[in-house]
């Protein structure tokens, strides 16, 4: 039976909304907004009551928590945050970092008019993909290009354009998972398309694409492996032969690239990927990321022969797939530091972060583990690890990196992790061998300030040296 007693003695809500804390609210926030917090507290309470818990009547109690709430549901979901973990490309923290040189392009664009689909000079309408065109066959050496809001969207429409109610042949050792559950099968047969499995797992020879082509078939597809690896036993057709072989028979091969490399990573000392400029020369249209190892924005880029080209550029899907304003202007910004010549590897921060010397990460390292080392309560200590490139890129590869290890003396690792995660900004960190770890080659300097920062006010929180006895026991 509900406690009627308990309930008279709740506060009515507008009494609390008379209250001088909740008014100063209403300085900054909409009393409706307000008003329907306090509701929401109040409910609370009443369930409490119905349920025979423990219920807070205290109204100065019942404010406070008022305020917690309408801040909380004030404050912005997406908000950075610091990647301590060393993975450069982490696809659950918005991979690809823009370079610093992409934030005046993206100002002067969100807030002003711009010419987005008009042609100043010829005062008449123009294309939003005329923006980057140019530059993506400059630099990819592609007789044509167009961009779409992401990679698997630039597959679909291909696929859609040139494949519809058509079969599609792949190897089957190419037949991946892209991420999120989405699937090269189920992209296919999405666009009513049929899919045509040739050769095994581990391999796939020129004759199983000889054999595999008929007047139903619409496209071969070649997907590259770039989230993972086949080794051992295997055996690939040379995409060269590919090539030849799908224009003998008046067919695109399409090559799903995903990474998408601008530049050759070997120079850095690392085996590398191949990158666009190559792959275009033995394919008709390649489809690949704009937010990976190129380093900019969310994008699906597709390069290749104009006459492809055209076509998906009169499917109606595109428009529903098409790019925005923003990513056009981040694209552009960043695709004008390849073109330009500029120092790419120190310009774009993905590059910049994948080539780190072990000189400058021991010296961040060390930078971090000074600012660390006077707040009380810690012990830290610097040593190696790896890093992962991440994004679905160079999945073998590990990156020699240094870490700065860090364990707390009066709450456990997994309360100073939690601690680190509702920090602002928040510090996402490996947590290891009952240790916090930072890795320094995704942190910038102000990074590590900010880090320092936060660390200072975790271990100096009296609610941190409260579970201090308790965590001892």
């Amino acid at each position: 039976m509900v406690n009627q007693d308990l309930l008279r003695q709740l506060p009515a809500v507008n009494d609390l909304l008379q209250d001088e804390q909740i008014q100063q609210l209403a300085q900054t926030y909409n009393m409706q907004f307000i008003k329907e917090n306090v509701q929401q507290v109040i409910a609370k309470q009443r369930h409490k009551i119905s349920i025979n818990a423990k219920v807070e009547l205290d109204p100065q109690v019942l404010v406070k928590k008022v305020k917690e709430q309408v801040t909380q549901q004030a404050a912005a979901s997406l908000t950075a945050v610091i990647n301590a973990t060393g993975i450069i490309l982490h696809t659950n923290l918005g991979r690809a970092v823009l370079a610093p040189a992409v934030q005046q392009e993206l100002q002067a664009i969100a807030f002003n008019y711009s010419n987005l689909e008009y042609n100043v000079s010829a005062k008449a309408r123009g294309s939003r993909y005329d923006h980057v065109e140019k530059l993506l066959t400059q630099l990819t050496k592609a007789p044509a290009a167009l961009v779409v809001n992401n990679n698997a969207a630039a597959v679909m429409l291909i696929l859609a354009t040139l494949a519809q109610d058509r079969e599609v042949i792949v190897s089957r050792g190419e037949l991946v998972e892209i991420g999120g559950s989405f699937r090269i099968p189920e992209i296919i047969t999405s666009i009513q398309g049929h899919l045509t499995e040739v050769g095994t797992t581990n391999k796939t020879r020129l004759s199983d694409y000889q054999r595999a082509i008929n007047e139903q078939t619409g496209a071969i597809l070649k997907v590259h492996t770039s989230n993972y690896k086949i080794v051992g036993f295997t055996e690939t057709v040379a995409e060269d032969q590919l090539l030849q072989l799908a224009r003998s028979k008046g067919l695109p091969l399409i090559t799903d690239l995903g990474s998408g490399l601008m530049v050759d990573l070997k120079a850095a000392g690392i085996e590398s990927e191949p990158t666009v400029a190559q792959v275009v020369q033995n394919s008709d249209l390649v489809a690949f990321s704009g937010d990976k190892l190129l380093g900019g924005p969310q994008a699906g880029i597709i390069v290749g022969q104009k006459k492809y080209i055209d076509q998906l550029k009169q499917n109606q899907l595109l428009r529903a797939l098409r790019i925005d304003k923003l990513t056009l202007a981040a694209l552009e910004a960043t695709l004008r530091i390849y073109q330009q010549g500029a120092d790419v590897w120190q310009a774009i921060p993905t590059l910049q972060m994948l080539t780190s010397s072990s000189e400058l990460l021991l010296a961040k390292a060390h930078k971090l583990q000074k600012l660390l080392a006077p707040i009380p309560h810690l012990t830290t200590q610097l040593c190696e690890g790896f890093s992962a490139v991440g994004g679905g890129t160079f999945p073998d590869l590990q990156l020699p990196t240094f870490l700065v290890e860090v364990q707390p003396k009066s709450l456990s690792v997994t309360q100073l992790d939690t601690k680190l995660r509702q920090a602002a900004p928040p510090i996402i960190t490996r947590v290891k061998d009952n240790t916090i770890q930072l890795d320094v080659r995704t942190l910038s300097d102000t990074n590590l300030l900010q880090i320092a920062q936060s660390f200072k006010e975790i271990m100096a929180d009296k609610g941190a040296h409260g579970h201090e006895e308790n965590f001892k026991r």
